[in-house]
């Protein structure tokens, strides 16, 4: 049901409807925690705190070289969502200073791959610990037990997530 408020110079209409959302409170706070991580404002303060110079791109794709191994170009571009372009730029960047490089891909002989330097995985490891810190100081007060339990149910989680997608649907419990 909608109503229209009489004191508004243009006409609105109000719903009485409660406001749609999710039943799940873990999937509300999930998708809230993602957001805000994934937020513009969040990235830039946090690393200008612990990247220096790096920009939230360039950090995105020194994480993904760091946990996926050398790269392909139009993979990184699919993975962070941007354009090959920016990609081309950013990797010129990151090369600039020292800390990627491009190699041959040895499966395609066009194709090149991109890898951290020895600089890129010292930069890398700077920003893993600042994360480190940060899961400190977000869990501080939390006994050992909650946080192992925690990061358990956590990795299930996670893991569960990433198979997903991949799962035929299953019929609804009869």
């Amino acid at each position: 049901m909608t109503t229209s408020d009489p004191d508004s110079p243009v006409p609105v209409a109000h719903t009485t409807d409660p406001m749609p959302g999710y039943r799940s409170s873990a999937l509300t706070s999930l998708a809230d925690l993602v957001a805000l991580w994934s937020s513009m404002e969040f990235q830039v303060r946090w690393f200008r705190q612990e990247a220096g110079e790096l920009d939230p791109t360039s950090w995105k794709l020194i994480y993904r070289i760091a946990v996926h191994g050398p790269t392909r170009p139009s993979e990184l571009a699919e993975m962070l969502g941007v354009t090959r372009s920016t990609i081309s730029k950013v990797m010129a960047a990151l090369e600039t200073a020292g800390l990627v490089v491009r190699t041959p891909d040895r499966h395609d002989r066009r194709g090149v791959r991109v890898s951290l330097t020895a600089e890129g995985v010292r930069e890398a490891q700077k920003l893993f610990d600042g994360a480190d810190a940060m899961m400190v100081q977000l869990l501080e007060g939390w006994s050992d037990e909650r946080r192992q339990h925690f990061a358990e149910a956590l990795e299930e989680f996670v893991d569960k997530a990433r198979r997903f997608p991949r799962q035929e649907p299953q019929p609804p419990p009869s």
